[in-house]
């Protein structure tokens, strides 16, 4: 017995197989097909598309022929192909079941393109009428109507037009679900538009048909037409075919089309089938090929489909479509298949032309060579690639003399004339790199818009190289050869060719134009370029953002000149060329005859690169002229590179004077501009050069134009780095580091750790503590670069209140491996007793002020390199932190502490001793610490300070002078004035120094001499100015009126009045000269010394003054100059020690001293040529000289 489950389980497989029953029941199977077919005919976008279905049949028939026929109400076609079989009408009435499908060199395959005729009829009527041979063959007769798109029905047998064996009547029905059009009318116009406008495409690629005709036979529209083929075959795979369009209006050719057809089995997917490819052409009378473009850019399947391929030429396989046929998906992978045996007959087509001499620049100009428009149409991409590789590979590009050449081998020319002149011989000897070249025809052009495509191809894929006539600047410098090869008449064509190209030597193109190309022939044979680069470079493309007026290209020859003498250094244009090409020369190159310059720098050169000795005047000279021409801009860039390469400056090295290049030698300023010993700094530690500052000081030479020429005052080792490679100890890529601000984390000092050894070493020495001021006060300069953050990339932690090198060395607490090999003891400072120590054993209050100058209560310096701290520091720290506090914050703690201490308030302080307590006399004035007082240097005893000016004026040196470029003072060495005045307006603890005429205290000071012209070198009679005064000063003391004026009131000051004023001023015009007593005490001293000199003069006899030797460049007289006879005189005698001695003269006799005064000494002679007189002879002279012996 079945239980409840069991029955109901039973019940519902009954019920399930009653509902399956019921659906086969109800199902029209009819009806499905017939829906079935109406979707199928629906796919077709285009409705006329059908024409396509029947032209299909007719070639698929064998049909060499096809004929339509429009009428208003059906469309007859009739086609001479092979009559209709059994199977035939049994393909043409089924779906999916074509009899074409084993026979691939049939079209149809899918059993479904004849149902797309539905789209404009209900029914359609077949006719078939076998020839008597066909009937032989076992076909028969027979007409048929199909409904219902798979039914046949027999009709009533039509004539058939003669000339045919098929004829297919489409009676036109719409309004039906699949029915292509809503009207007749529609339908008709769609039908006639498609017959008129089939192409002559259409029969391009069949095998069998070669005519198509139709007739339109409408109330609105009678015509007719044909479509025609004319082959001739060429080889088993490649056709020559005319197409030809005629209508009946004009019986003359409508359209007339040759192609050239090349044809291959298809291999593989298709076997038996083939791919084609149609290049559109004209054959011109002597049978060349002028390829084209083609008009109809879309994929054939033996018929055009609506999808475009890109090419400039037809391809057409059996390709996949779409059910509908309009449309090749790019994505099927038969039809990638396809496209890639498609390029390879491309590939050996192209060669076959090649080889029978019908390549041409045409076809190539229609080869797949644009990849953009590959982007939509991905089908056939990989044709750009492999037209790029075949062209490089295979010899296929037709060059001007008619040969054929690989890309590498070729060269595109700008201009025909250019070609003409450099043949493919000599553009092969220019390149000269075993390689033969090649010009291209020059009509490739970037301009030429037929070829724009292929001239981009030809450049930017091939890199083909386009040499314009301004291209050959590199040839011409790197073989200098060929130029040498040619003759004039070459060279004159090949300037007359530059002269039409302008522009190839216009600034405006930088570093691109031939203005430093060696391509201009000399007098002498050489070919040189026409300019040079005033940098000295030859390839700085640095020009052509620098601005078109930045004039740095310098005339390098010059033009035929018959006036100039001594100029064999000198390139010239031969002259000859120059005649010929006198435009080319004078317009386009603007070349002009040599100038001053030009002689300067050919004597430059010469004279420095000789290797031979010259004079200090021609030195001098040279430096001068070369600052003036410096500030040329067109000649800056070469004067620069000329004192690089060559100019030796004066110098003092080992105590010996010698000529150093600061470019290839480091030279130094002995002192920097913070008047900071850089020569004391580095002496018995390196040996280096340092610049004779007065030798050039005297010839207006500043520190600054020194800088220029190379010399160096800065001592400082990474003062400007950064950044860099930060060492973590393990092996791999480092971490970079950098800083940000002012910090300098590797800052140092050139030899610091020998000069430290030294200090070590020789504690006592002056050259010690001179090296331990430097370093100091390079610290205290520098104080905002020694501690910050180092901020470390990758994982490696920031390093935070990190020292500078130079802290860490000093502090000589830092890792062990920065004193490895050091004998130095850590102490480097001296303290006001000058004992040596190290800043960790001494409070800064212990430095001494004379060499480190006054504390900076504000520096940081003294915490940076750890200073011991004693009590005096720290309560100057709280008084830091004290001033920290705000204005109510101190008043609250001081009131606290008044309070706590002595019990008393604010109050009673301010009431006890403030402003109004009794006998008050208010609060003393605050002197800013920033201000300094004039340098005082008063007189303690006058008859002592009127002695020294004696002995002063007494062992004066005479004022000496050469003639160099102008006239200058060599007597004495400015260093040795500077001396002086250094020391007389030296600021209390400082290094600086107060001006006397603006009163401000500088670094740097200079000498400046009172009066003009003296005869005498007297240190006083100098001031001690700034720079700006002194120049100013200079300009001041050329007004005689008021330089005498000025002279006058020193000579009238008392010794009161010079007591009484500290400083003392005196007014020189609008200027108050400031001087201390010491200094105006001895100028006015020695001007009363030199004015009673010359009142004590005999009024009798003339005196005649002393002549000083004058040194002549070039003519040294070494012989010395006896001294100038003068007539006694009397005078004050301060040297009576002389007197009564007996002495021997070196000019010859023996006497006795019979007096001396400050300026000369007198002798009476008792034999010699002077035996019996008494003469006057510079006492200075005599002992400096060493005229006079005492016997």
């Amino acid at each position: 017995m079945l239980s409840t489950d069991d029955t109901r389980l039973e019940v519902s497989e009954m019920a399930k197989m009653a509902i399956a029953d019921q659906v086969l029941q109800r199902q029209d199977k009819d009806g499905m097909l017939r829906r079935a077919l109406e979707r199928i005919i629906q796919l077709y976008t285009d409705k006329s598309h059908f024409v396509y279905e029947l032209l299909q049949n007719a070639e698929d028939a064998g049909a060499s022929k096809i004929k339509f026929l429009q009428y208003p109400d059906r469309l007859v076609v009739l086609h001479d192909g092979h009559p209709f079989s059994m199977e035939n009408l049994q393909g043409l009435c089924d779906i999916g079941k074509s009899d074409k499908i084993n026979d691939l060199n049939q079209i149809g395959e899918f059993g479904v393109g004849f149902k797309s005729v539905f789209g404009i009829c209900e029914t359609v009527q077949l006719y078939s009428h076998p020839t008597a041979k066909d009937m032989k063959d076992g076909c028969s007769q027979f007409a048929v109507e199909i409904k219902d798109f798979t039914h046949p029905v027999d009709i009533d047998d039509q004539d058939v037009d003669p000339g045919y064996t098929t004829k297919f009547v489409f009676p036109y029905s719409v309004g039906f679900t699949f029915s292509g059009f809503k009207t007749i009318e529609k339908l008709n116009e769609v039908l006639s538009k498609r017959l008129q406008n089939l192409g002559i495409t259409t029969l391009l690629f069949m095998k069998n048909l070669q005519a198509i005709d139709y007739q339109i036979m409408l109330p609105k529209l009678k015509t007719s037409g044909s479509y025609l083929l004319d082959k001739t075959i060429i080889n088993d795979h490649c056709a020559l075919v005319a197409a030809i369009g005629e209508t009946e209006h004009k019986k003359e050719k409508e359209e007339s089309i040759s192609y050239l057809v090349f044809s291959r089995p298809v291999k593989g997917i298709q076997a038996g089938r083939t791919i084609d490819i149609a290049f559109s052409l004209s054959v011109e009378e002597d049978g060349k090929y002028n390829f084209k473009p083609s008009k109809y850019p879309y994929i054939s399947v033996y018929f055009p489909t609506e999808t475009e391929s890109k090419l400039k030429f037809i391809v057409q396989g059996p390709y996949r479509t779409t059910p509908n046929r309009s449309s090749v998906p790019a994505d099927d992978k038969d039809n990638i298949e396809l496209a890639e045996q498609t390029a390879a007959l491309l590939r050996d087509s192209v060669i076959e032309l090649r080889d029978s001499g019908k390549l041409d620049f045409s076809l190539l100009n229609i080869l797949p060579i644009d990849e953009e428009v590959f982007y939509s149409a991905p089908l056939f991409e990989g044709m750009f690639e492999f037209t790029s590789d075949m062209m490089r590979e295979e010899k296929l590009l037709l060059c001007k003399d008619g040969t054929y050449a690989l890309a590498d081998s070729v060269k595109i020319a700008r201009g025909s004339d250019f070609a003409e002149l450099f043949t493919d011989e000599l553009l092969t000897e220019l390149i000269d790199d075993d390689r033969e070249y090649h010009w291209l025809p020059t009509f490739l052009t970037e301009t030429n818009k037929s070829y724009k495509t292929l001239y981009d191809f030809l450049t930017d894929t091939l890199e083909i190289e386009v040499i314009r006539p301004e291209n050959l600047r590199s040839n011409f410098n790197e073989n200098r050869q060929f130029l040498k090869n040619r003759d004039n008449e070459w060279l004159v064509k090949l300037y007359n060719m530059y002269s039409s190209v302008a522009a190839a030597f216009s600034k405006q193109r930088g570093g691109s134009n031939m203005l430093t190309t060696a391509f201009i022939k000399t007098s002498n044979g050489d070919f040189v370029a026409p300019y040079r680069k005033s940098d000295g470079t030859e390839n700085d493309y640095s020009f052509m953002w620098r601005g078109y007026e930045n004039a740095t290209y310098l005339p390098n020859v010059f033009l035929p000149s018959k006036n100039l003498d001594n100029t064999e250094d000198i390139a010239f244009v031969d002259e000859y060329i120059y005649e010929q090409c006198k435009h080319f020369f004078t317009e386009i190159l603007a070349l002009q005859k040599p100038n001053e310059y030009e002689f300067f720098i050919r004597d430059f050169k010469k004279r420095y690169e000789s290797g031979k000795a010259f004079t200090d005047d021609q030195h001098i000279t040279d430096v001068k002229r070369l600052l003036r021409y410096r500030v040329n801009s067109d000649y800056r860039d070469e004067v620069e590179n000329l004192i690089k390469k060559y100019l030796p400056l004066k110098c003092i090295k080992s105590g010996k004077k010698v000529y150093v290049n600061p470019h290839k030698e480091t030279v130094f300023f002995s002192v920097n501009a913070d008047g900071m010993s850089i020569e004391q700094y580095f002496k018995h530690v390196a040996t280096y050069a340092y610049v004779d500052v007065d030798f050039y000081a005297i010839e207006d030479i500043s520190t600054e134009f020194l800088k220029i020429l190379g010399v160096r005052e800065n001592i400082a080792v990474n003062e400007n780095r950064t950044s860099g490679e930060y060492y973590t100890g393990n092996p791999g890529r480092q971490p970079d580091w950098n800083t940000s601000g002012d910090f300098r984390w590797k800052l140092s000092l050139e030899k610091l750790d020998a000069v430290l050894e030294y200090i070590s070493a020789h504690p006592k020495a002056p050259e010690s503590m001179a090296k331990s001021s430097f370093i100091f006060r390079f610290l205290m300069r520098n104080e905002s670069k020694l501690q910050g953050t180092v901020y470390v990339g990758g994982s490696t932690r920031n390093l935070y209140d990190e020292y500078a090198d130079i802290v860490k060395l000093l502090r000589h607490d830092g890792p062990k491996h920065l004193y490895y090999g050091s004998s130095w003891n850590g102490k480097w400072l001296y303290t006001e007793s000058l004992d040596l120590v190290a800043q960790s054993e001494i409070s800064k209050r212990d430095l001494n002020p004379q060499l480190y100058g006054d504390l900076n209560p504000s520096s940081g310096i003294y915490d940076i390199l750890g200073f011991k701290k004693n009590e005096a520091d720290h309560l100057e720290d709280a008084a830091k932190d004290y001033d920290q506090l705000s204005e109510e914050q101190k008043n609250q703690y001081f009131e606290i502490e008044l309070q706590r201490r002595y019990g008393i308030s604010t109050a009673d302080l301010d009431e006890n001793f403030g402003s109004n307590a009794t006998g008050s006399s208010g609060k003393k004035p605050i002197i800013p610490e920033d201000t300094y007082e004039f340098p005082s240097s008063k007189i303690k005893n006058w008859d002592s300070l009127r002695k020294h000016a004696a002995e002063v004026l007494c062992f004066a040196s005479p004022t000496k002078y050469e003639f160099r470029v102008r006239k200058i003072r060599v007597s004495k060495p400015v260093s040795e004035v500077r001396a002086y005045l250094m020391n007389m307006y030296k600021v209390d603890r400082a290094y600086k120094y107060a001006c006397q005429m603006c009163h401000e205290a500088f670094a740097n000071v200079e000498m400046c001499q009172i009066a003009n012209s003296p005869e005498v070198e007297l240190d006083p009679m100098n001031l001690c100015l700034c720079p700006n005064c002194a120049a100013e000063y200079k300009k001041m003391r050329t007004d005689e009126y008021d330089l005498d004026y000025f002279l006058e009131d020193i000579e009238n000051l008392t010794d009161a009045e010079i007591g009484s004023m500290d400083p003392v001023e005196v007014a020189f015009g609008n200027e108050a000269i400031w001087f201390t007593q010491t200094h105006i005490a001895e100028i006015r001293e020695l001007m009363a010394l030199q004015n009673a000199a010359d009142e004590y003069k005999e009024p009798t006899t003339s005196v005649k003054p002393m002549t000083q030797p004058t040194d002549i460049v070039d003519e040294v007289d070494e012989t010395e100059d006896e001294p100038e006879e003068e007539v006694a005189i009397a005078g004050t005698d301060v040297y009576k020690g002389y007197i009564g001695k007996r002495v021997k003269h070196k000019a010859g006799g023996t006497g006795i001293v019979k007096g001396v005064d400050e300026k000369y000494i007198s002798i009476e002679f008792e034999d010699g040529p002077k035996a019996g007189k008494t003469i006057n002879y510079s006492l200075e002279m005599c002992i400096n000289k060493g005229f006079l012996e005492i016997l």
